[in-house]
């Protein structure tokens, strides 16, 4: 059974896609690029930051990500045509960014110095961890005034979130030759173990809005939109720790080429397993809502709520259910001892008691999104946004994400030709805290853009044991 806590771990990172892989795709993004201006601001979506959002959201398929009634606020025709455009964030509250990048992306083993911080003594908090990577493949847009906006955009999202207790941490690193282990008894144990959460989700969605105006006028307009999503589940697992049991849950298709030891699940022959770049594990629907209120031209009040919904698991599922003070009481040698995604996994099926399980649903983590901005001249723009998680205290919810708040500006530092934003913003979450993200983007006249943000500038210019670096980029991408 001690291979459950590995997964705690690793089953959460995006480590299929590697460093290399991702340095690669970031390269050629940059020299494809090119971008757009107008008043802007930041948003945050799913883990990371989307820079200029406005300069990309009226009439345009970024739209999708933060409320569909944007699709209908033109006052001209307009079109975009988007390509691989990729968005990536990494936080540990205990980890340097150093480490917390390895922590991601590395199949290292673990070693002395990693162990040491990952134990941090003194520490009263969970060790917590959290990966999000969200890939567009492509978008289209088009929009009218008298016609409205329509999108379509086919992206790939990978959500993860891990919140670990010391002591079952101390126990996962070091086994019964921890001082945790050898000075508590099994029931402390089991106690301190209690509330342990782990989530990790691969969806691809293939999404159509439409967004249009109610009424417009010079001193007020009203639009609304929606967008339907089908869904298909690439991967999800999740674990966690109440009272005292152990309950886990996983259906991974075989674009992950899981090994799952003697298990023969449903839909999988072990004999030929073979990535399948379009294999699925299950299947949903989502649904997104929106108004957008414009004052005058110059302040814009927006209220949608997102990601409502769920995904069916249907094939390759498997499930466990395990005491807790089983676990501990067999427990022998340390559990984590690399970074290697699927080694972990492996462990987790090969030697804790998953079988072959029924179909389960999973929801989406609906969320409110609250937000204004208030033209202030022709080149500054004040703005907030508030992103409210409804459905977090289910347990088997994906994408988890915490409720987050902002409030920014924008600053059009060069009209003309080539015209360049800057934004930036006070951010505060309960998990990542107060944070600086930092967003620039470039337009062209000829209609081509180019935006890139950071989750946090403090992240990249202190030592902060808490990193949370994030990047995002929008490039590829056509305004016509």
């Amino acid at each position: 059974m001690q291979a459950l806590p590995a997964g705690i771990f690793f089953t959460f990172t995006a480590s299929i896609f590697n460093a290399a892989l991702m340095k690669h795709l970031l390269i050629i993004l940059l020299l494809l690029a090119a971008a757009t201006a107008a008043p802007a601001q930041m948003y945050f979506k799913e883990g990371r930051q989307i820079c200029c959002g406005d300069s990309l959201l009226a009439g345009y398929a970024q739209a999708l990500d933060i409320n569909p009634a944007q699709l209908g606020r033109v006052k001209a025709k307009k079109r975009s045509l988007g390509l691989l455009q990729i968005g990536s964030n990494v936080y540990s509250n205990r980890l340097d960014l150093g480490d917390a990048l390895r922590f991601a992306f590395s199949d290292d083993s673990l070693s002395t110095a990693l162990k040491s911080q990952l134990l941090a003594p003194g520490e009263t908090e969970p060790f917590t961890f959290a990966t999000n990577f969200d890939f567009n493949w492509a978008s289209f847009s088009y929009a009218t005034p008298q016609l409205g906006g329509i999108a379509l955009r086919v992206r790939d999202r990978i959500s993860s979130h891990s919140a670990v207790p010391n002591d079952l941490l101390a126990l996962l690193l070091e086994g019964r030759m921890s001082d945790t282990y050898q000075n508590s008894t099994t029931q402390e144990l089991v106690a301190a173990s209690n509330g342990t959460r782990v989530s990790y989700s691969h969806i691809r969605e293939a999404s159509l809005g439409y967004g249009r105006a109610l009424f417009r006028s010079k001193a007020l307009s009203l639009y609304a939109g929606g967008t339907l999503k089908r869904l298909w589940g690439i991967g999800y697992y999740n674990t966690t720790i109440e009272g005292a049991s152990i309950i886990g849950n996983s259906a991974f298709s075989e674009v992950y080429n899981i090994n799952y030891g003697d298990l023969q699940p449903e839909g999988r022959n072990l004999d030929e397993f073979q990535r399948k770049i379009l294999d699925t594990s299950g299947s949903g629907w989502g649904l997104d809502l929106g108004l957008t209120l414009e004052i005058a031209n110059t302040v814009v009040l927006g209220a949608a709520v997102l990601d409502m919904g769920a995904l069916d698991w249907n094939r390759g599922v498997v499930r466990a259910q395990a005491s807790t003070a089983s676990f501990i009481e067999q427990l022998d040698d340390p559990t984590i001892r690399t970074l290697n995604f699927k080694e972990q996994l492996a462990r987790i099926y090969d030697e804790f008691s998953f079988e072959e399980g029924a179909d389960f649903s999973a929801p989406l983590n609906t969320q409110m999104r609250l937000n204004a901005s208030w033209l202030v001249g022709d080149r500054f723009s004040l703005s907030g946004d508030a992103l409210i998680p409804l459905n977090n205290n289910n347990l088997e919810v994906m994408n988890y994400q915490a409720g987050t708040y902002a409030a920014g500006f924008n600053y059009v530092l060069s009209p003309g030709p080539v015209t360049t934003n800057l934004s930036s913003a006070f951010f505060y979450s309960s998990q990542y805290e107060v944070r600086v993200p930092l967003g620039l983007s470039l337009g062209f006249r000829g209609g081509a853009m180019f935006s890139i943000a950071v989750n946090d500038l403090l992240t990249f210019v202190s030592s902060s044991k808490d990193p949370f670096p994030g990047i995002s980029i929008t490039g590829l991408n056509l305004l016509f």
